[in-house]
């Protein structure tokens, strides 16, 4: 009976060093996720900031230097990003401009090989962009699918001037044969 006890005590001693030990685990655990946490806000917050800095940017005039051109073919379906004038705000993380390569400030400058002109000069920047939007969903429209898509990596639009707040319009292009409107529709340029 001795050692049975003296078993008993040793197993008590060693589930109370284990639920010490337990218990240091959990709380340097939750240190680390609420400094991971805070790390992540302060990165969220350094975000935010950086693409409020960058977005005037994009409505700035190009900067002398080598111009990137890519040529990305898109199938059926959603297009995956919105625009404002022919400069992507916006890609869908799920769609098919992701995972093509598109990028937020990319601009289109041709498609299926046409090249889309320059809105006039003195047009006023609100009523250029939605020129160039509507220019876009109608070529995009009246091409067959697949469809290449010529954009500028990360060059702002010429049209220079202060940036103007996103369109109000619903900047959707739908698959030829859908319709852009209503809520199923799928945001894609």
């Amino acid at each position: 009976q001795g050692q049975i006890r003296e078993a008993a005590q040793q197993a008590a001693e060693r589930a109370k060093e284990a639920a010490a030990e337990a218990a240091r685990l959990a709380e340097n655990a939750q240190q680390a996720a609420q400094q991971a946490a805070e790390k992540a806000q302060k990165g969220a917050a350094n975000l935010a900031q950086n693409v409020q800095e960058v977005l005037p940017g994009v409505d700035a005039k190009c900067a002398e230097g080598p111009v990137l051109t890519l040529d990305y073919d898109f199938d059926e379906g959603g297009l995956g990003f919105d625009l404002e004038g022919a400069v992507v705000l916006v890609v869908d993380p799920d769609g098919q401009a992701a995972a093509l390569g598109v990028r937020v400030g990319d601009r289109v400058v041709a498609i299926a090989g046409d090249a889309l002109p320059e809105p006039p000069a003195d047009m006023p920047r609100d009523e250029a962009d939605a020129k160039v939007k509507r220019l876009i969903r109608k070529r995009i429209k009246d091409q067959p699918r697949p469809i290449r898509l010529t954009f500028v990596s990360g060059v702002p639009a010429a049209t220079g001037g202060e940036a103007a707040p996103p369109a109000e319009e619903d900047a959707s292009i739908a698959a030829p044969g859908e319709s852009s409107a209503g809520p199923s529709a799928e945001r894609v340029a």
